[in-house]
């Protein structure tokens, strides 16, 4: 047991020598199936909480901001060259009657031939957060770009949940 204090003290000294001995006398007190029967329910209850709370630790609306920046009528693409960007705001509604926020982006050169993505823009933020994403993709790609604001994000209404989202791509799709 001393070696084992010793070089716990030397691995980590932020780590108090009093916690490694009262972990010792536990690991003394009790026997090997008591210490792994509750060090399992431990983190049995810690997977349980995750799972319990995973919506709050995979959605951040209000990281950076809701609030929206401005589109602005040109973009940079490189150095040299800027894209006029052609966009529209779309409102549409959810099966289950959430009402959903999104920006079509159009490729100027061939908007109604030109195919088109569906862009959901993250976990945090706002589809205003993203737009120099959806133009590069417009530009490089040719092709129109629907960026939706998924339930709880900018200005769609909503909390948001992995089953919204399902709900929510249904109707960007429809």
């Amino acid at each position: 047991e001393c070696v084992f204090l010793v070089f716990v003290q030397q691995m980590n000294p932020r780590i108090p020598i009093i916690a490694v001995i009262v972990l010792g006398f536990m690991l003394m007190k009790f026997s090997w199936k008591t210490v792994l029967g509750v060090g399992a329910a431990v983190i049995a209850a810690g997977v349980a909480l995750l799972y319990r709370h995973q919506d709050k630790l995979l959605y951040f609306p209000q990281v950076p901001t809701r609030e929206y920046m401005p589109v602005p009528p040109k973009m940079a693409i490189n150095h040299f060259e800027e894209f006029e960007i052609v966009h529209e705001d779309v409102h549409f509604v959810a099966s289950d009657g959430v009402k959903l926020h999104g920006w079509f982006f159009r490729h100027p050169n061939r908007p109604s031939t030109a195919p088109t993505v569906i862009y959901f823009h993250g976990n945090a933020g706002n589809i205003s957060h993203r737009t120099p994403n959806a133009v590069q993709l417009v530009y490089h790609t040719r092709c129109n770009v629907f960026m939706v604001e998924y339930r709880g994000y900018g200005a769609s209404e909503g909390t948001p949940s992995m089953r919204g989202l399902q709900l929510d791509a249904q109707a960007a799709i429809n």
